[in-house]
């Protein structure tokens, strides 16, 4: 935030304005909404000449201290990042045997999501360079499994139509999802005529670190109704 704060910092200069502070605000609806922070224009220019321009000019260079973690899921080179890999050599400490240990699953639940999307990327990147004639050393491209569609959706009911078929064997009327009505009817109308028609369902119980926002839930329903 205080990166765009620059920018807009620069912007205003151009257009002739003098701030003396820039007010960086962030909305997140599933976070609690809109949240502001104020930050003098002396102390955002302090910040960006003794902390952005030494490491922006490590960074040009090629040089630096590579810092992995989950935020390289946003990274465009991290399919190309050995600090990157090297985040799973715990992983890849894992020997086969018959019982893993609880510090083995730790790490496989930890590193294991990364992984995966690590390399789904790479099978992503490597289909683009086949497709831009960059060979791939043992791999090539090969169709997917297809599917089947009708070409003419209006020419299939009118085919139908014509041979007998009623309307209720051709369509299957179903209800819009929730998320569509509530759309539809905007939020506030949606409350008021259906509000007392929705339950929810709890979801799937599922992994999580410890440091997730989300409070825990016991091992079973019996746990819950004996505490």
């Amino acid at each position: 935030m205080m990166l765009y704060g620059i920018g807009a910092l620069v912007k205003a200069v151009e257009l002739g304005h003098k701030p003396e502070t820039v007010v960086l605000t962030i909305f997140q609806p599933r976070a609690g909404g809109t949240s502001s922070w104020e930050i003098s224009v002396a102390d955002l220019l302090k910040w960006a000449e003794l902390e952005v321009r030494p490491k922006a000019l490590l960074a040009i260079a090629g040089e630096g201290e590579f810092v992995p973690g989950a935020h390289c899921q946003f990274c465009k080179a991290r399919t190309r990042c050995a600090a990157y890999f090297n985040r799973f050599k715990d992983v890849q400490g894992i020997k086969d045997k018959r019982v893993m240990t609880d510090e083995d699953i730790t790490t496989v639940l930890t590193y294991g999501p990364m992984l995966a999307s690590w390399v789904k990327k790479i099978e992503e990147d490597a289909v683009k360079k086949i497709q831009s004639k960059i060979a791939i050393p043992g791999f090539k491209l090969v169709a997917g499994r297809g599917r089947r569609q009708f070409r003419n959706e209006d020419n299939v009911v009118d085919i139908l139509l014509g041979l007998g078929f009623e309307s209720d064997q051709i369509f299957t009327p179903s209800l819009r999802s929730l998320t569509d009505l509530e759309k539809e009817l905007k939020p506030k109308r949606f409350d008021e005529v259906l509000g007392e028609e929705i339950i929810n369902i709890d979801g799937k119980p599922q992994i999580a670190p410890e440091d997730d926002d989300r409070p825990a839930i016991g091992a079973s329903a019996a746990d819950d109704y004996n505490d």
